[in-house]
């Protein structure tokens, strides 16, 4: 389980930022996800996020997040 808010894309304030399971998804504004406080990876690989961010002025870019789940160690 992750936590989406953790790990900000930018330390600039005013941006608000949309989490999606796919890049497509973010650019479309398709299926955001929307427990971004304790999202669950679907996959045991690494899994690629789409990411749309929002500034004050309204304006949209996208990037991508990966997060993967580590094998509990020994």
């Amino acid at each position: 389980v992750f936590d989406l808010t953790v790990r900000q894309i930018t330390a600039l304030p005013g941006y608000t930022f949309q989490y999606y399971p796919s890049l497509t998804d973010a650019q479309n504004d398709t299926n955001q996800i929307t427990n971004i406080t304790s999202y669950t990876n679907v996959s045991p690989a690494v899994q690629t996020l789409g990411v749309r961010i929002i500034s004050v002025q309204g304006c949209v870019g996208y990037t991508t997040l990966n997060i993967r789940v580590l094998p509990a160690p020994e």
